[in-house]
């Protein structure tokens, strides 16, 4: 269970200067409802959760998650179909990756400090329903890392921008 759970719609609530700390679950769920726009998640400290920061939701409409100190969790920030910018975060020594992209999120990173984390790469996994893009701009930096789920559906795109290092850790036949 997330410790701090905003979900609904109407005008988006911003989360600013808190601190989230050794949760078994998420720190801070930030969920869409039929529309949040811009919503603002900055200078927040979370620290010793299974996944600190989670944004769900395409209609979570040009959200900002800037400024936060993100350590010691399982998943420092997770999106899940949604396109924030992620801006002058820090991810150190988490216990799994920085960042886990999930059903075609595609960021916009600047400015972000990855060091530390004991799987330096970006998780990327789920089933891709829209357009997808992967590159310099979503990378913060570091390798993709493909998980065994990801997907593209009928219709779906994925595009693979030139500059990033793809990995699929696994040797199974791949479809497409």
């Amino acid at each position: 269970r997330p410790m701090l759970w905003i979900e609904g719609s109407g005008a988006p609530v911003d989360v600013t200067q808190c601190t989230f700390s050794d949760s078994a679950g998420i720190g801070l769920l930030y969920s869409q409802g039929p529309c949040l726009l811009a919503p603002r998640i900055a200078d927040n400290a979370v620290s010793g959760c299974e996944t600190g920061i989670v944004l769900d939701g395409w209609r979570l409409t040009r959200a900002r998650v800037a400024g936060n100190s993100v350590d010691r969790c399982g998943i420092g920030i997770e999106l899940r179909c949604t396109n924030p910018e992620l801006e002058r975060n820090r991810l150190v020594a988490n216990t799994g990756h920085p960042l886990k992209l999930v059903g075609g999120a595609s960021p916009s990173c600047r400015f972000n400090t990855v060091e530390g984390n004991a799987q330096q790469c970006v998780l990327i996994s789920g089933e891709i329903l829209g357009r997808a893009t992967l590159g310099p701009r979503q990378s913060l930096g570091l390798p993709f890392l493909v998980a065994t789920d990801l997907g593209i559906a009928p219709g779906g795109e994925l595009t693979l921008q030139p500059g990033p290092i793809v990995e699929f850790p696994y040797r199974e036949r791949l479809w497409g």
